[in-house]
């Protein structure tokens, strides 16, 4: 079990230690860069929970990691999810090509992490501070809390095929992100995620009581006057809390339907772009020996994204030269290959 590898490899014993990494190396491959792991902040820090229990597991376990692990699950990385992800890096390396690879352009692509969208659909007045002001941890809390309010309140009012594939892929890329800041955040950015989702946790247990009623709840919070929530948001940043502040960011976003006219899709569309953007910056800014250190786990979706931008010439550590002429006058383009990309790390060294 998950429970019994994380037990066996945080051993000090090296025998036993080599083998929870075995068990790991025989079970994760197996999903391999087919699946991504999912991982809701929400889900986790809701979840019920006997309290002798806890306090007896936190002897053993302060920092939760047989739990964290325990409440992550794998989804597919299928074709639609590549071809969004892949369509994403052809729209960058286009802007790219543009500037005549230009070094400068290829820093500002690698490090939008979101405010090109909001700025392109007349949003960023209202939610640009959100990707741009503060941390990038803080901003990930910020919209993981928001995509799952947001997935709940029209999951609770409308059937999932209203909502369009955006919809599904934003769920997605949120949880991704979620797991890599809990399990993995030595790929991350660094900052002070740990406590922030220590803080967000409390604050969240405290708002909603009863995971069972977490719609209910959150269909109150839509209700609650501007006064109030912005109550709810100063009394979350004393501390170091993004529940409210990401409950703000969601009720922002349901509001846009009317203010512009948008069905479902457009919303949806917009939060995946900014998760796109975010995925981006964080393949960006992990380092190849981080890369490399996550593979005796197994193969990670973040460094096939990593290795994708690389074969695009989307990597800092990559130097772009001109085409040979004949590959000018076809206007060559590198193919791409999504099930080959791990040949490429030999290519790049």
């Amino acid at each position: 079990s998950d429970w019994g590898i994380h037990w066996l490899t945080s051993q000090n014993n090296r025998l036993l230690t080599a083998a929870g990494y075995k068990l790991v190396h025989f079970s994760k491959p197996n999903k391999g860069v087919r699946a991504m792991a999912q991982h809701s902040l929400l889900d986790y820090c809701l979840q019920p929970r006997k309290l002798k229990l806890a306090k007896v597991l936190n002897i053993f376990d302060p920092e939760d990691l047989a739990e964290k692990y325990l409440h992550t699950s794998w989804k597919d990385v299928d074709l639609e999810l590549q071809k969004i992800i892949y369509t994403h890096f052809k729209e960058k390396r286009r802007k790219y090509k543009e500037k005549q690879f230009e070094y400068k352009e290829l820093l500002e692509l690698l490090e939008e992490r979101g405010r090109i969208p909001l700025i392109q659909n007349n949003v960023d007045a209202d939610l640009g501070w959100s990707v741009s002001d503060v941390e990038f941890t803080h901003s990930l809390l910020l919209w993981h809390i928001a995509t799952d309010v947001v997935y709940n309140d029209d999951h609770h009012w409308f059937r999932a095929g209203k909502l369009g594939p955006y919809c599904r892929i934003s769920k997605l890329l949120s949880d991704y992100m979620m797991y890599l800041l809990f399990l993995c955040p030595e790929m991350l950015p660094e900052g002070i995620g740990t406590i922030r989702h220590h803080d967000t946790c409390i604050e969240a247990k405290n708002f909603v009581h009863d995971k069972s009623k977490f719609k209910q709840v959150i269909r109150g919070l839509f209700g609650i006057d501007i006064e109030s929530r912005s109550f709810f948001v100063l009394m979350g940043s004393l501390k170091k809390s993004a529940f409210f502040e990401g409950c703000q960011i969601a009720v922002q976003l349901q509001t846009l339907l009317g203010q512009f006219r948008w069905d479902h899709e457009d919303k949806w569309k917009l939060i995946a772009e900014v998760w796109l953007d975010m995925l981006t910056y964080v393949a960006a800014q992990c380092s190849w020996k981080e890369h490399a250190r996550q593979l005796q786990q197994g193969e990670e979706l973040l460094t096939h994204v990593a290795l994708l931008m690389a074969h695009l010439g989307l990597s800092k550590k990559i130097q772009m030269v001109p085409l040979p002429k004949r590959l000018q006058e076809v206007d060559y383009e590198p193919t791409f290959y999504w099930d080959r990309l791990d040949r490429l790390p030999s290519y790049l060294a």
